[in-house]
């Protein structure tokens, strides 16, 4: 194993290990909140761990004079790109409350399901002659047009978060998309066809690097604003048996909390962690399991009084 062989295993056991704490972190704090976007939080974990597994294996294949070609490898590392093509956007859907998120969702997820079949299909790569076939441009083509679009989303919607911290470390992550984009696709380039484009680029893990920078930051997000300690309500609310009737969630218990308290959507928003539309979306929600059109009916209905 030569130096560069040893970084790269050593940046990708880094790699799988920060996204691995994050994973549990994340699982803990999805099992007490049951917060929807923690969830696909954990799904974007899972598929990216075992595309990093997947990369690993890959690597310590590779001799210093020459690239071992895996056609099923290949085609499996590009199926779990395909599943964060779709699961990604989603998260961002949620997190940002667009308007018809399932029509969003359901048209990313059926350009997800064609672009994997058109990685298992026979005009996606020549893997005798190692040639790219119609099917790969198009594939490329979905996934630069998905990057695109998530950076356009997020800075559209970057005004309308409360803390600037958070505006931080989106801007950060576009700017991770923006520099890893490029150069993942000189790395197909040079892996397939054993040619070097721009320095060593194929011996340098650029996906765990990326992952490493993205998960801290993310670890960080955890620590700073969701505390996985939850919300401490009162024993009125915990104990209110028309919260089970209704189907109030963890979450709805702690926006109506903060709403008979008087406060703003905007302070709400502050004191979870999350944005402004998401907390309207979310008492939009809690009026309609409730059949209800304000909060004084809210509070009549659910006969929680002033707390």
């Amino acid at each position: 194993m030569n130096l560069n062989m040893a970084i790269n295993l050593s940046l990708d056991i880094l790699a799988i290990t920060i996204g691995v704490t994050t994973l549990l972190i994340s699982l803990i704090y999805y099992f007490k909140s049951k917060n929807k976007l923690m969830l696909y939080y954990i799904y974007i974990e899972i598929v990216v761990i075992l595309y990093l597994a997947l990369n690993m294996t890959m690597n310590l294949n590779l001799s210093p004079s020459n690239i071992v070609f895996y056609p099923k490898k290949i085609c499996l590392m590009f199926v779990f790109r395909n599943m964060l093509l779709f699961l990604i956007p989603l998260f961002f859907h949620t997190a940002f409350s667009i308007k018809n998120i399932k029509t969003t969702s359901i048209l990313f997820g059926c350009f997800s399901i064609l672009n994997t079949l058109n990685v298992l299909s026979p005009w996606f790569i020549d893997f005798e002659t190692k040639q790219f076939l119609p099917g790969f441009y198009l594939n490329y083509l979905f996934g630069i047009g998905t990057v695109i679009y998530l950076i356009v989303l997020i800075f559209c919607h970057l005004k309308k978060l409360f803390d600037t911290r958070i505006r931080l470390m989106l801007i950060v992550f576009c700017a991770l998309l923006a520099i890893f984009t490029p150069l993942l696709c000189v790395m197909d380039y040079e892996l397939i066809f054993q040619k070097k484009l721009i320095l060593a680029l194929r011996d340098i893990s650029f996906h765990s690097l990326f992952y490493s920078v993205w998960n801290i930051l993310f670890l960080i997000f955890l620590a700073c604003y969701i505390q996985i300690k939850p919300i401490q309500l009162t024993p009125q609310m915990e104990e209110n048996p028309f919260f089970g009737q209704y189907g109030i969630t963890a979450r709805e218990k702690e926006i109506i909390f903060f709403m008979n308290q008087g406060l703003s959507n905007k302070q709400i928003g502050s004191k979870l962690f999350i944005s402004e539309l998401t907390v309207k979306s979310h008492i939009q929600n809690i009026y309609k399991k409730l059949n209800v059109g304000n909060k004084m009916e809210m509070i009549k209905a659910l006969n929680i009084g002033q707390l």
